[in-house]
């Protein structure tokens, strides 16, 4: 059974993920995922919400130096910035993204909370992929109800306005075809 991975990454970074800009995902410690597997993405305050989901297209773990070369164009922040989140380390891991998709309607950790109790991220949470996907067609159902404890969205920012809902995917996604991770070859 495929997993996944709900993973909490700051709205900045989030945005630019959606938007194409970013097409990897820094961390200090590897995940365990596989090419293939989902990492749903969680985005904390100010929003609180699952806002949308990414194909995991490959990990890759190198020394410092070596990654910032081979991740420099994908992964959204300056050389000073990589240098600061990555002090003290030896090594650094990038998650590489091949896909993603973004929710029309963001799900409130509120409301996330309604149809499976325990999904309460902390940075990152390792689920099965079959769960989450039906955790999302339940809110959906529940929402043309109007679910109990359920706000209003928050005013997002217009990219993901212009989103798609959540099942939809992984009919419609939208590719990262610029990822150019240098001596690594990740299948597409």
């Amino acid at each position: 059974m495929r997993s996944a991975l709900l993973l909490s990454i700051h709205h900045e970074f989030a945005e630019k993920i959606f938007l194409g800009r970013k097409c990897v995902e820094l961390r200090r410690r590897r995940p365990n995922l596989q090419p293939g597997d989902y990492l749903f993405i969680y985005v904390p305050a100010p929003y609180k919400a699952l806002m949308g989901v990414a194909v995991v297209r490959g990990v890759l773990e190198a020394p410092i130096g070596s990654l910032w070369r081979s991740v420099k164009a994908d992964c959204g922040i300056s050389r000073a910035r990589f240098r600061g989140y990555f002090a003290g380390r030896r090594t650094g891991v990038a998650i590489v993204l091949s896909r993603r998709a973004c929710f029309t309607t963001p799900v409130e950790l509120a409301v996330l909370r309604c149809v499976a109790p325990r999904f309460s991220p902390q940075g990152y949470r390792y689920v099965r992929r079959s769960d989450v996907l039906r955790a999302l067609r339940g809110i959906r159902a529940r929402r043309k109800r109007r679910l109990p404890g359920a706000s209003s969205a928050h005013a997002l920012p217009g990219c993901w306005k212009e989103s798609r809902s959540p099942v939809d995917f992984p009919r419609r996604w939208q590719t990262c075809d610029r990822v150019g991770v240098s001596g690594v070859n990740f299948p597409r």
